[in-house]
C-alpha cells in the first residue's frame, strides 16, 4: 500500500521489516518462503532506492541501475519504477502526476 498509493519506498522496507520479524518466529514451510520473498523484495526495493539517490547526482548510475533491475526482473511495474526515479529526479515522484 505503501508503494502503490504513496510511492513510499522506505516506509514499505520498514513494513516488510516488521513482516520478517513476525515470520522468523513461524519456522513452518510456508513462512520460510514467505520470508524469501520478501527479502528478494527488500533487496528490489533497496537498489531501486539507490537508483532514485543516484538520479540527484550521478544520472548514468541511475540508469545503469535501472536496467540491471530490468534484466534481473522484467516486469512493467519495474519499469513504472524507472520512470518515479526520473520524475523525482526533476523534483516530482510519479505520484504528485496522478
Amino acid at each position: 500500500m505503501e508503494i502503490d498509493e504513496y510511492s513510499d519506498y522506505a516506509k514499505a522496507r520498514d513494513a516488510m521489516d516488521m513482516a520478517l520479524k513476525y515470520l522468523s518466529k513461524d519456522t513452518s514451510r510456508a513462512a520460510t518462503d514467505m520470508a524469501s520473498a520478501i527479502e528478494h523484495r527488500m533487496m528490489l526495493i533497496k537498489k531501486f532506492l539507490s537508483a532514485r539517490e543516484a538520479a540527484k547526482s550521478d544520472p548514468s548510475t541511475m540508469v545503469a541501475i535501472c536496467a540491471a533491475l530490468l534484466q534481473e526482473v522484467s516486469c512493467w511495474l519495474l519499469l513504472l519504477c524507472c520512470v518515479d526515479v526520473f520524475y523525482f529526479s526533476h523534483g516530482r515522484g510519479f505520484a504528485a502526476t496522478r
